[in-house]
């Protein structure tokens, strides 16, 4: 089980989220 993997996927999403919730701002 790689964790530092599934952590970059959840930084990675949380960025995404973030961005999209920026824009729609």
């Amino acid at each position: 089980m790689d964790i530092r993997g599934l952590f970059g996927a959840n930084v990675r999403r949380l960025r995404r989220v973030a961005g999209l919730s920026q824009e729609a701002l």
